[in-house]
């Protein structure tokens, strides 16, 4: 499923945040500078800046995709290696005596060489 626009107007998650130019606007964003406000808690004056909490929020959320990607391929190789092993046993399990047992696994073992061309 695709979403080409955002579901509203700030939508970080669906619409990637500020790009980096090295052209000046002369008509900045307002949300910007709404977001950019001076809150006032017990006399003490915090800044909040909206650009560097979305590059704050934009890493983090780089590093939970990669994370879940090396999960994901993990899990992708593990399933690969557990059906090739399965396949090697059911064709091991057929031989009908020791030399046919032999003579398999050789194959199988000739078969997991690389070959050059």
């Amino acid at each position: 499923m695709k979403i080409r626009k955002p579901l509203y107007e700030g939508d970080g998650i669906l619409r990637s945040g500020p790009q980096n130019c090295d052209v000046e606007l002369s008509n900045p964003d307002p949300a910007a500078a709404f977001l950019r406000r001076i809150i006032l808690v017990r006399g003490a004056t915090y800044t909040i800046d909206a650009l560097e909490t979305e590059a704050k929020a934009q890493a983090l959320r780089a590093k939970t995709l990669v994370a879940y990607a090396a999960r994901f391929w993990n899990w992708l190789g593990e399933r690969i290696e557990k059906a090739r092993q399965g396949r090697e046993e059911t064709y091991l399990g057929e031989a009908q005596n020791g030399s046919d047992l032999e003579q398999r696994l050789r194959k199988l073992e000739r078969e997991a060489q690389p070959t050059y061309v």
